[in-house]
């Protein structure tokens, strides 16, 4: 897991926050991105606990692998902003993944500004899509709150 937004299957040599359309050659590569941008996991809000959890689930041929994000917010915006939450699966044999968005909530009156990407790419970059249409440049308004994305690379 990457604190900003997305899984990585491969390490890259920098922390990248900066999203990027996809697919792109410049790192990271191989990964999947329910919510890339400048997330931070380690500020604590009033009323609210961030956490980032994962586990297996079933048994072999047929397990899932669950990523938890829970009220995370943006980075940088002082005093609170957007928090989402949203939890992604990832299926053994068939390599679907399905994303579940929770809703968003402001914790103050200044929303935070997105500029988020979704969706997957593989190794070098070589190939990849968007799961939702705003591309590289998803905003606070494209969220796609209490819904789910299910998708194969």
């Amino acid at each position: 897991m990457v604190s900003n937004g997305y899984l990585a299957f491969e390490m890259p040599s920098a922390a990248t926050y900066l999203n990027v359309a996809v697919p792109n050659a410049a790192q990271p590569n191989a990964f999947v991105s329910w919510w890339w941008d400048d997330l931070d996991f380690g500020r604590v809000l009033p009323g609210n606990t961030v956490s980032a959890t994962t586990q297996l689930v079933g048994n072999a041929p047929n397990r899932r692998r669950v990523f938890t994000f829970l009220n995370v917010p943006h980075w940088g915006t002082s005093a609170g902003g957007t928090v989402i939450s949203a939890e992604v699966t990832l299926f053994e044999t068939t390599n679907v993944i399905e994303v579940h968005y929770g809703t968003t909530f402001e914790t103050n009156a200044t929303p935070a500004t997105f500029d988020a990407t979704v969706g997957y790419e593989t190794t070098m970059g070589l190939a990849g899509a968007s799961a939702l249409a705003c591309g590289a440049t998803c905003a606070t308004a494209n969220w796609p709150a209490s819904s789910i994305i299910r998708y194969t690379p």
